[in-house]
């Protein structure tokens, strides 16, 4: 079963989280965010990185992720499905349309 992080995962992927495989995402996008902070004084300073936003296929609720967390690729962006990724996710092996 494929274990990735989300900077590997393509676009339109389908996957579970390794640490509880009922929440299955589907990867929307990876954007570069900025994170700004003033400080006192007129000087200021930022951090930019890279996030997946991925949308819970039970709830339809939105997530944000860092790039670097590692999830289990169930289905990729072609519609290619992994059985071990769908068992996993305690899903019956078979072709699905997320």
């Amino acid at each position: 079963m494929p274990v990735k992080k989300l900077e590997n995962i393509k676009r339109g992927s389908v996957v579970c989280d390794p640490n509880d495989p009922k929440q299955i995402y589907k990867v929307i996008e990876k954007i570069t965010v900025f994170d700004g902070y003033d400080c006192d004084g007129g000087f200021s300073y930022g951090v930019s990185k890279t996030i997946a936003r991925c949308k819970n296929i039970g709830d339809n609720r939105m997530y944000r992720y860092p790039v670097s967390r590692e999830f289990i690729l169930i289905q990729d962006g072609s519609g290619l499905t992994y059985a071990n990724g769908l068992r996993k996710a305690g899903m019956p092996v078979g072709a699905y349309r997320f």
